[in-house]
């Protein structure tokens, strides 16, 4: 049975209310819209570190991050930073208030830049496991060989697709370097809340069309699928923008991220498949599908040890798909920071809570391994 009518005066309280509600999205809505404008008007350029070439294959380049002090290599411990394939390596040198790349380059390591380049410009049936074994791995061998008989130690960082491919040659070839940093990268596509993959779940269908009609998956279809798992993070952002200083840092830092996603890379047919099929569809990582070069990539071949960074604020890749490592490797390590998926290198907090401890954790494996 229905209740009776509402008094007047809740019926009014509800109007006004409703009215309430309505006058905060407009103003979130204008905030949203004259962020947008003042993105497109900002003169601010970002300009990444000064670098230079040391290698290349194709389209991929491994740049040295110059710093400072001019040394020889071999002569301080290096670093070796593995970025995703869609948004480029941009993130890891962002811009001068704030490059992972140039801040390590501070901590007594001589720090090198891994950059995929436009692989739509190669052939179409690239594989991951070429950009792998062939260009990561022939990357990180032509640096072991340069260091000679050197005792400096040789860490690799991968930010999160590029922490999967980065654990890929670990596994493959596990002498091949000393250390290995994982920050913000996906294993068990099937663990937790499973957001990202219901997202593709649902996304897949057209999207391997597209693959198949055009030859490969471009940037835009990409950032649509990422934009959907937060359909509000755009006016959020963009609102919050609006209501910065233009001249302060923050800003200048919003605009080079803002950048950085919208130059995007395409996909080339083979390795869209194989990201969408065989990772996200098919959990390959983890249910001992990926095969590389004849053998299976098991974390348990992985001796050296392994920084895991995940954090319960990641969107994008969830805590416990990045954790799920942790369960297999036989020498790992975990902190938590309390960042999302670009704010552990773009946030407020990203030096103090994600930088410090992985310069921290690589030096102190340095150290005891001399010690042994």
């Amino acid at each position: 049975m229905r209740d009776g009518p509402k008094p007047l005066s809740m019926h009014l309280g509800m109007t006004s209310a409703c009215l309430q509600g309505q006058e905060q999205a407009v103003e979130h809505l204008a905030d949203m819209v004259r962020g947008i404008q003042l993105y497109q008007k900002s003169s601010y350029k970002p300009t990444s570190s000064q670098r230079l070439q040391v290698w290349s294959e194709e389209q991929t380049q491994l740049f040295r991050i110059l710093g400072a002090d001019n040394f020889s290599i071999g002569e301080r411990d290096i670093c070796v930073l593995i970025p995703s394939l869609i948004n480029g390596s941009g993130i890891l040198d962002l811009c001068p208030e704030r490059s992972l790349a140039k801040w390590l380059t501070t901590q007594d390591l001589d720090v090198y830049l891994l950059d995929w380049g436009d692989i739509m410009k190669e052939d179409p049936a690239i594989t991951i496991q070429t950009l792998v074994c062939d260009r990561l791995g022939i990357a990180v061998s032509e640096l072991k060989n340069r260091t000679g008989k050197s005792k400096c130690k040789i860490h690799v960082l991968g930010y999160c697709m590029g922490g999967a491919l980065s654990l890929g040659i670990a596994a493959v070839k596990p002498d091949l370097f000393d250390t290995l940093t994982l920050l913000a990268t996906p294993w068990d596509f099937y663990a937790g809340q499973r957001t990202l993959l219901r997202h593709v779940q649902f996304w897949a269908p057209s999207a391997m069309g597209l693959i198949e009609n055009k030859n490969y998956l471009s940037a835009d279809q990409l950032q649509s699928l990422f934009a959907s798992v937060d359909p509000m993070l755009a006016q959020k952002k963009f609102s919050r923008f609006a209501n910065m200083n233009m001249e302060s840092e923050e800003a200048r830092i919003f605009v080079a991220v803002e950048d950085w996603l919208n130059d995007g890379q395409d996909l080339p047919a083979g390795i869209a498949r194989e990201c969408i099929m065989d990772w996200f569809l098919n959990n390959g990582p983890c249910s001992g599908i990926w095969i590389l070069e004849g053998r299976l990539v098991d974390p348990q071949n992985i001796k050296m040890p392994v920084h895991i960074v995940a954090s319960r604020k990641d969107q994008l890749v969830e805590y416990d798909a990045a954790l799920s490592l942790r369960q297999t490797l036989p020498c790992s390590y975990v902190t938590e920071p309390d960042c999302g998926h670009i704010g552990m290198i773009a946030g407020k907090g990203s030096i103090a809570d994600v930088w410090q401890p992985m310069a921290q954790w690589m030096k102190k494996q340095a150290t005891d391994k001399n010690a042994s």
